[in-house]
């Protein structure tokens, strides 16, 4: 028999055990027959739900970093409403990851206690506030990636 890819090589079966072993190069060559005999695996459910940018040229104003922040809440908030909506559970944890310029990179936690829009962008501001902010307001590094994060789901009330 005779296995065609997608990159149109062709192989006999024996040169995939040849080339791959007896175990796998029988597995390749009914996969590209269309025959799998894993059984089917139910998914499980997500953990945490994270959205996150890049910014090679990072974020340097205060400006750019709330307009950021809101994008990704926005986009955060859509996700935790299907969570609650199709697996009824809420978050209760918020993390904001950032990798930075002159800082390597850094994370903070913070318990959610509301999963809607002015809280997760207060709660991001918060946790970034918390690591970047000088005493005077402004950021005393530069981001080059954040993510915003909330996870430890439990059933909704």
């Amino acid at each position: 028999a005779v296995v065609s890819t997608q990159s149109g090589h062709y192989g006999r079966v024996s040169d995939l055990v040849t080339k791959y072993g007896d175990k796998t190069g029988q597995w390749i060559f009914n996969i590209a027959r269309g025959i799998d005999h894993e059984p089917v695996k139910h998914r499980a459910l997500v953990k945490q739900s994270a959205c996150s940018k890049n910014f090679p040229q990072g974020i340097k104003s205060v400006d750019e970093l709330n307009k950021w922040v809101l994008d990704l809440a926005e986009e955060l908030e859509e996700r935790l409403a299907f969570e609650l909506a199709d697996n009824k559970r809420v978050a209760t944890q918020f993390t904001t990851h950032m990798r930075l310029g002159e800082g390597g990179s850094t994370s903070t936690q913070m318990p959610l206690v509301k999963c809607d829009l002015d809280h997760l962008v207060a709660s991001a501001n918060k946790c970034i506030n918390k690591k970047l902010a000088s005493r005077d307001g402004s950021y005393n590094d530069v981001i080059f990636m954040l993510s915003i994060c909330a996870g430890k789901f439990v059933p909704a009330p």
